[in-house]
């Protein structure tokens, strides 16, 4: 099993092709992929599945109880 753990940056020197983290304010043009059985490695966001990719961009869940406005 590997873990993507996408690699934040902020700041106005975002490049065309990075992605925007769970919907907020902080991107990611990298992930580190971590796996029991191999050590971390650094890939594109590019050469993420799209399905993995859509789960590291999309905004979270509303929490019930919680406003977010």
């Amino acid at each position: 099993m590997e873990v993507l753990r996408p690699i934040p940056q902020t700041g106005p020197a975002r490049p065309a092709g990075a992605q925007t983290l769970a919907g907020g304010w902080c991107w990611f043009e990298r992930v580190e992929v971590l796996a029991r059985d191999a050590p971390p490695r650094i890939v594109a966001a590019a050469e993420i599945a799209p399905e993995a990719l859509a789960a590291l961009t999309a905004a979270p869940a509303p929490f019930p109880g919680m406003r977010t406005d």
